[in-house]
């Protein structure tokens, strides 16, 4: 999960989504800047030259799915803005309404001891971590959660929730960095306990490391389009080598439309897949991810 100061610094080609974070970033009025963009993105030259369907362009994108992916990538930075500026009621009421717009499986898979669970950068991602941190604390009495993130600085949705989740429920979130060194490693086994959730995001191109990753795997990422279509690109992942080293469960938390899926990961079942719209690096998929 990104941090400002690092997204803001990266040295890269004109983006959407950097875009629309410097705006939101330089304003006086954070919530007029929104607004404007959400009316009028289509007739800006930047961000219309930036869009999905100029990144994408072996597949015919509608406009519809044009305005989709721009209006997912704006909620999801205008989030980090105003989530920690709720109160505890509002952030709890706003963040468990992700389970009436994505179906939540009613039960997990069975699984002993302690768990890794991967998954990917979907537009609601925050929404989805604190639910899911409350279904495993509902059914197996996890307390103790671990949430894994790549960049210097946690971002600030994190570090709310982490709070939200300790003053409402007793649930105790600690903050690890995967860096692509070897630190971080010898941090979450120290951190692991007898029932422990790890959470660990696993669609980050394994260009972002160049190749530093240490004990990573490259794998798939399925990114689905409204039409039956879809793309793959390569995402790199430390999960399995965390289930191996620390001999636990691991776990793979899918969004395929507007299901969540949970299910064992295996040899065999290393996809993550998440609607190209609503994943959030979708700007990146042509300077970063290589499409």
């Amino acid at each position: 999960m990104m941090g400002n100061k690092d997204v803001l610094q990266e040295k890269v080609e004109p983006r959407f989504d950097l875009t629309i974070l410097n705006r939101l970033s330089n304003t006086s009025s954070i919530r007029r800047t929104y607004d404007d963009i959400r009316a009028y993105w289509q007739k800006d030259p930047v961000l219309k030259s930036l869009s999905l369907s100029t990144q994408i362009k072996s597949l015919k994108l509608s406009k519809s799915e044009d305005q989709k992916a721009a209006l997912s990538c704006l909620d999801y930075h205008f989030e980090r803005f105003y989530l920690p500026t709720m109160s505890v009621t509002q952030a709890d009421a706003y963040l468990n309404h992700i389970t009436s717009v994505i179906g939540f499986p009613d039960e997990i898979p069975n699984y002993a001891g302690s768990v890794i669970i991967e998954s990917v950068h979907h537009q609601s991602v925050f929404s989805i971590f604190y639910c899911l941190t409350r279904m495993f604390h509902h059914k197996s009495g996890t307390s103790n959660v671990i949430m894994m993130y790549q960049q210097s600085v946690p971002d600030p949705r994190l570090v709310y929730i982490k709070d939200l989740l300790r003053t409402l429920y007793k649930i105790e979130v600690e903050l690890i960095q995967f860096d692509g060194g070897s630190n971080w490693y010898k941090q979450l086994k120290r951190s692991t306990k007898e029932n422990t959730l790890i959470v660990y995001l696993g669609d980050m191109s394994p260009s972002v490391f160049q190749g530093k990753a240490s004990n990573s795997s490259e794998y798939k990422l399925k990114l689905s389009l409204e039409n039956g279509k879809s793309i793959e690109v390569s995402r790199l992942s430390v999960a399995e080598k965390i289930s191996e080293k620390l001999g636990i469960t691991h776990f793979i938390a899918n969004v395929d439309d507007d299901q969540l899926l949970i299910e064992p990961a295996n040899n065999s079942n290393q996809l993550l897949m998440c609607p190209l719209q609503s994943w959030v690096f979708w700007p990146a998929i042509g300077t970063v991810y290589g499409e």
